[in-house]
């Protein structure tokens, strides 16, 4: 099952954590997402996995297994954050209302999850 996670996000630099889904990535760790980018991401995903129709997206995945970066969402209101599943539209999963969660922690929560895309800052 595919899942995307939207919202404010950031690294816990020397913090290491070993993936247990494939991620996919939209600006390299350390920095920002693009406010314009994710929202042409967010709709595209919404509507199903397919994001190469979106200009200006450059696209990173990591496998299962490999070690990134502790990675952390935070709630925001600036944008529709939470849990959402690929293809299933604009209404999320589970809302970020009750505070932040770790990659580490959703991959506990949705063992099932194939893939995982990371609507959010890395910085």
């Amino acid at each position: 099952m595919e899942y995307f996670l939207s919202g404010h996000g950031g690294q816990n630099t020397g913090k290491m954590y070993t993936l247990k889904t494939r991620l996919v990535t939209f600006c390299p760790f350390g920095q920002g997402l693009d406010v314009a980018l994710s929202w042409p991401l967010f709709d595209a995903l919404c509507k199903g996995s397919d994001i190469s129709g979106v200009p200006g997206v450059t696209a990173t995945t990591h496998n299962v297994g490999e070690s990134v970066a502790e990675m952390t969402l935070y709630p925001t209101t600036d944008f529709s954050s939470g849990i959402y599943k690929v293809g299933g539209g604009k209404i999320p999963l589970n809302c970020l209302s009750s505070g932040q969660f770790t990659l580490k922690d959703f991959c506990l929560m949705h063992r099932h999850a194939s893939v995982v895309y990371w609507i959010a800052c890395l910085s």
